[in-house]
């Protein structure tokens, strides 16, 4: 509209967008009771500035993602995404998002999730994935700070796990299972009996001993996607970026010019 010369107020646009929002809503409901219908989901959240009234400033709401791609083992189900808006980041409202759902959920180490296989849980039986990059990041770091043998060949057995996979990706559920049991669970059973040995011999309070112990903690769903098909390879892939679009809108939305500043950051 400023393009053509038309000034138009941001309270007048924010109206348009709830306006609209409402209209959409039914295709919204569609979207997320279809998503819910799967096996295996992606969910991230990523905050948000929102307006706080009669503050003159801005508060921190929580945009949660919930993504579908199954694309890379040729499934028939199509991608997706559907953004709901909490005011906070709790457990409880990923919770709320979820009711319906009954299967694998792709996620971080955000303790949040946890709410979700609490022994008082609303949801039906989920089971959580966690994201390989997260733990390879870790011995990485590492690594940079001088000689590590230890952290080295962590990050190298991890690095195994991702050229393997590299070689099964497109191929089809059977085949990519088949792959995965034959060639990359042997090297997690044996990546599993390296953390057991070097934990109990390096400091608990070092930096290494910490990274053994965030592996350690988030074991049992590191290692779930070598026994399943439809689990994406050892990290949480690209669906994160439609969260980072999201967020960066928001942030120029609301007239704040860092959006790094406000925004979590992923890398691989």
């Amino acid at each position: 509209m400023s393009r053509q010369g038309i000034d138009l107020d941001r309270s007048t646009l924010a109206d348009w967008v709830g306006r609209a929002a409402f209209e959409l809503r039914p295709v919204f409901d569609a979207l997320i009771a279809d998503l819910k219908r799967s096996t295996k989901l992606f969910m991230d959240e990523t905050r948000a500035p929102v307006l706080d009234p009669g503050s003159r400033k801005t508060k921190t709401g929580y945009f949660w993602a919930l993504a579908r791609d199954d694309r890379p083992w040729s499934s028939s189900a199509p991608p997706g995404v559907a953004f709901t808006y909490t005011p906070g980041r709790g457990g409880l409202h990923a919770e709320r998002i979820l009711q319906g759902f009954s299967g694998v959920l792709q996620v971080d180490g955000y303790a949040g999730y946890n709410r979700l296989i609490a022994p008082d849980r609303v949801c039906a039986d989920i089971r959580l994935a966690y994201c390989w990059a997260h733990a390879r990041r870790k011995l990485i770091k590492i690594t940079r700070n001088g000689s590590a043998p230890i952290a080295e060949d962590g990050v190298k057995r991890i690095g195994e796990l991702y050229r393997i996979e590299a070689e099964l990706r497109g191929l089809d559920p059977e085949a990519r299972l088949a792959g995965r049991r034959e060639r990359s669970a042997p090297l997690v059973a044996d990546l599993q009996t390296w953390l057991a040995y070097h934990r109990a011999r390096v400091a608990t309070k070092s930096p290494l001993g910490e990274a053994l112990a965030y592996i350690a903690k988030y074991w049992d769903g590191l290692k779930l996607y070598s026994s399943r098909a439809m689990i994406p390879e050892p990290r949480l892939g690209d669906y994160r970026l439609a969260c980072r679009d999201m967020q960066t809108q928001f942030c120029r939305s609301a007239g704040l010019s860092d959006c790094h500043a406000h925004r979590h950051r992923w890398r691989l």
